[in-house]
Formats: C-alpha cells, structure tokens, sequence
C-alpha cells in the first residue's frame, strides 16, 4: 500500500503498488508528473483525507470508565 499526501491536503491510499513503483517514485524529480502518469488510474485507491470519512460518534467516556472500574471491582484479589 502507499499512501500519499498532496499538496492541497488531500491523502489518498492506492493499494498493491508494487516496490519498483515506489522506488522511482523516490527518484524522480518530479513527483507529480510521476503520480500522474505511472499511479493514478492504475492502482486501486481510497481518499482518507480526514473529514472524507463519516463521522465516527464521540466515545462515552463515562461509560468506559464506569465499565473499567467495575471491572476492577468484579477482578479477584489474590
């Protein structure tokens, strides 16, 4: 997998590049002319820009202490 961050923040994850494929990508000069012609559209990917996803619901962090502590409590002493 490689994943990358644009310069307009965007962070994309393309899967099963192959090493060969990085490793030019480490030598070019010029990154994106490189991304554009030998990553994009040839490997499947995903944007995972923070914000690109769906928001994921606050934990309850009462909850979860609640449950760790009752835990603590229902634990054998030795």
């Amino acid at each position: 997998m490689l994943e990358l961050e644009f310069s307009n923040g965007r962070i994309y994850q393309f899967d099963a590049v192959p090493r060969g494929v990085y490793d030019w990508l480490l030598r070019t000069p010029n990154k994106g002319g490189y991304v554009n012609r030998m990553i994009n559209g040839r490997y499947a990917h995903r944007d995972i820009t923070r914000g690109s996803l769906p928001p994921q619901p606050e934990p309850d962090l009462a909850k979860i202490l609640s449950e760790s502590v009752q835990r603590l409590e229902d634990k054998p002493r030795r």
